[in-house]
């Protein structure tokens, strides 16, 4: 089965999720937002929700496995090449070496408002969940998925939560704004927002859509016929599949046709990443379908660079192979990208 990792085969240092990386970076010493695990009606939520503990952190020992997403081989495979997504999430190390020869200079910080994007935590579990520095690794799994799937693409890493996932909406649409005044093509939003003060979150991602850049959502990991309050007009909101191409017991999906966006499906079961220092794991997670629907949004501007938002979420929505649901039954409102029909339509 051919897969696109171009990293692999390396990579396999059993560091812990959390250490900082030997290139440069920092540890924050603070949480940068409120520490209380009751925290404000502001917080966001992070949409990845560890399927077991064992997806949170299992350091790669064996092959990757992800399986792969095309049915056919193409001779020339678009790969993103002179393509901009920005990633908005937490827990960066844009050291890491996955990732790092496709980080932009252009990265930003909404929470602490610099330069500085790298995130490897504090060690302490300040929101009280059982679980350290739980957003630590997340946007870096994030953009290993984009580049696993455009590989040649230009990442900006925005930071909007904490090392715990917590933020503020303010954050979120700080970066949505940054993202567009940067002139980004895709932006990537693994993550929930608050019902506080969502307007202003819902209104800078229409302002990127007018900007001409294509936005896209994870659906959620709650398991129910409900997606993302972040999909708006042209949005594509992405749920994840396992390896049979069964709708994940934990993604949530739509209950009909979306009167606000496109509901496609991805990988997003024990999918291998770029995690900890110099280290990969698996994760599960609608975030990390979203991230491979970014990459395949990259592929397809650069094959119609013409395409307007609303036109490259429409055809990506075309490309795709039928899903089923927990029954068995083929879903009928969306299916699992094909990045063989992305290359070749």
């Amino acid at each position: 089965m051919k897969r696109r990792w171009r990293w692999a085969i390396a990579l396999m240092a059993l560091a812990l999720v959390g250490t900082p990386a030997a290139a440069g970076g920092k540890s924050r010493t603070k949480t940068t937002t409120t520490t209380s695990a009751t925290s404000s009606s502001e917080d966001i939520n992070p949409s990845s929700v560890v399927v077991t503990e064992d997806d949170f952190l299992a350091l790669a020992s064996t092959e990757p496995s992800q399986y792969d997403m095309t049915s056919t081989d193409v001779a020339v495979m678009p790969t993103g090449r002179g393509v901009v997504v920005a990633v908005l999430d937490a827990g960066f190390n844009t050291y890491h070496p996955a990732i790092a020869m496709n980080i932009s200079p252009m990265s930003y910080d909404a929470v602490d408002g610099d330069a500085d994007v790298d995130d490897f935590g504090n060690g302490f579990d300040d929101d009280g969940d059982g679980i350290v520095d739980r957003a630590v690794g997340h946007g870096t799994f994030v953009i290993g998925m984009v580049l696993d799937t455009a590989p040649d693409a230009m990442i900006v890493p925005i930071r909007v939560r904490d090392d715990e996932g917590r933020g503020k909406n303010e954050f979120l649409a700080r970066g949505i704004e940054f993202a567009t005044k940067a002139g980004v093509d895709v932006i990537n939003l693994s993550l929930e927002a608050s019902t506080s003060r969502r307007k202003q979150v819902i209104d800078a991602i229409k302002r990127a859509k007018s900007a001409g850049i294509v936005v896209v959502v994870s659906a959620g990991n709650d398991g129910v016929d409900d997606v993302s309050s972040l999909g708006v007009a042209d949005t594509l909101i992405v749920g994840a599949v396992d390896a049979r191409d069964c709708i994940a017991e934990f993604s949530n999906y739509s209950p009909g046709d979306l009167r606000d966006g496109y509901m496609v499906f991805a990988p997003g079961v024990d999918l291998l990443g770029p995690m900890g220092k110099d280290s990969l794991g698996y994760w599960s997670g609608t975030s990390f379908s979203a991230g491979i629907a970014s990459g395949a949004a990259a592929m397809a501007i650069e094959r119609h660079p013409g395409y307007l938002p609303g036109d490259v979420a429409a055809f990506l929505a075309k490309c795709t192979v039928p899903v089923c649901d927990a029954y068995g039954a083929v879903y009928q409102f969306g299916g699992r990208i094909d990045l063989t029909l992305v290359a070749t339509r």
